[in-house]
């Protein structure tokens, strides 16, 4: 009887360690998860303040002159000042787009060293042949819209942000940030998720190691002659390849008053 309640105290323990394995697993993901969802709400928080800042950029009367053509040299100044804030914020791509004709064209962009190199900076009233009906969409709606889609810059997550300009005409501001830039963002963060759920679990198996073998121990000697009981007894039989013939076992009555009074070593 007193065997069956000790081997289920350590049953219990196993049963309480799996329980809470179980449960830092689901925790863990939640915490992914809700980790993952604040680092994709915080790169649209900075899609939005990047596509709103390029209306402060361009200034309230900058689309007013569209129909009148801007100056190269203004476009030029508009599109370095939209760069170097895309290369602060980290964001692909800052620019704002017209509808004509149900074409769209952009009126301002910013550009890449890349695009130098290649011949590819974008100019006044360039065609956006890419345009998508969510494009065409974002100039009749009234909030910012959000889309993912593979344009002639790339896999990117864009932010499209509808304007009034003083003359009547709708204009978007919009910026990008590639998909590459996102997934390496999540990535990272699930690195560190996976490092810390790791750092919890070789710690929780080097508390329960040492409290399992400390149960086991105290369970497998007499508490207080330190002597091996009978679990210990059966552990031995069960490893040893010997065959056993007979067991002699020798009743000894009131053998902890014995051990007390001659001490354990003299009572052995």
């Amino acid at each position: 009887m007193l065997h069956a309640k000790r081997k289920s105290k350590i049953n219990s323990v196993g049963a309480r360690y799996r329980l809470f394995l179980v449960s830092l697993i689901i925790y863990s993901y939640y915490t992914y998860t809700a980790i993952n969802n604040d680092v994709i709400r915080s790169i649209d928080n900075r899609l939005l303040n990047a596509a709103t800042s390029v209306k402060y950029i361009l200034g309230n009367d900058y689309h007013d002159k569209v129909a009148q053509e801007i100056s190269f040299s203004s476009y030029q100044n508009k599109a370095d000042q939209l760069s170097a804030l895309a290369n602060d914020l980290n964001i692909d791509y800052l620019y704002s787009m017209v509808l004509i004709d149900e074409n769209v064209y952009f009126t301002a962009s910013s550009y890449t060293q890349d695009d130098q190199n290649n011949g590819k900076v974008t100019q006044f009233l360039d065609l956006y042949p890419e345009a998508t009906p969510i494009t065409m969409a974002a100039f009749l709606s009234t909030a910012p819209i959000f889309e993912t889609s593979t344009a002639h810059r790339g896999h990117s997550k864009t932010v499209y942000i509808p304007h009034l300009a003083k003359n009547g005409r709708t204009y978007i501001t919009a910026a990008d940030i590639s998909v590459d830039k996102i997934s390496n963002a999540l990535k990272t963060d699930l690195y560190q998720s996976m490092f810390h759920f790791c750092c919890v679990i070789i710690i929780l198996l080097i508390v329960y190691t040492l409290y399992y073998y400390g149960v086991r121990r105290s369970l497998m000697s007499d508490h207080a002659s330190g002597f091996e009981n009978h679990i210990a007894l059966e552990k031995r039989l069960k490893k040893s390849n010997e065959h056993h013939l007979q067991i002699a076992i020798i009743l000894v009555n009131e053998i902890d008053n014995i051990s007390r009074f001659f001490w354990h070593k003299n009572s052995r």
